[in-house]
């Protein structure tokens, strides 16, 4: 007897004879009924299909390996999002320095000018309060 490549229901046999070899049909059917009869069937059933690559223990093997594949489906798809998240992230990061960085330059220009405007204030009216000389 050897085990099926499919799950098998714990009923389904298939036993191979030559046509015309009725003595071992024979046979077949009778150990068959002898084991039955005896309840030893059921053993053999056990052993047999108990050991089969689809048997409940495999199953369940098949099962946690399945669980496994989808929780490291998960954890990837966990960091891609994650890395994509920061990458963003980084993006706004660099937008915002540069933003800062123009209006600090913007800021810095003005306030170069505000000196020049005061040197010629002050040079024009020899005041060095250009406040004071306004009003």
């Amino acid at each position: 007897m050897v085990a099926a490549p499919l799950h098998l229901n714990l009923q389904a046999y298939a036993f191979a004879v030559a046509p015309g070899n009725l003595v071992l049909q024979q046979r077949i059917d009778a150990g068959l009924a002898e084991l039955e009869a005896t309840g030893r069937l059921e053993a053999l059933r056990r052993q047999w299909l108990d050991s089969h690559p689809n048997s409940a223990a495999a199953s369940q093997s098949q099962a946690q390996r399945q669980r496994d594949q989808v929780s490291f489906v998960i954890a990837a798809t966990s960091a891609a999002a994650a890395t994509v998240l920061v990458a963003g992230l980084g993006w706004q990061l660099r937008r915002r320095q540069r933003r800062l960085r123009a209006e600090s330059n913007r800021r810095e220009a003005a306030e170069q000018a505000l000196a020049v405007a005061q040197a010629r204030w002050a040079q024009v009216f020899g005041c060095r309060c250009w406040r004071c000389c306004a009003t």
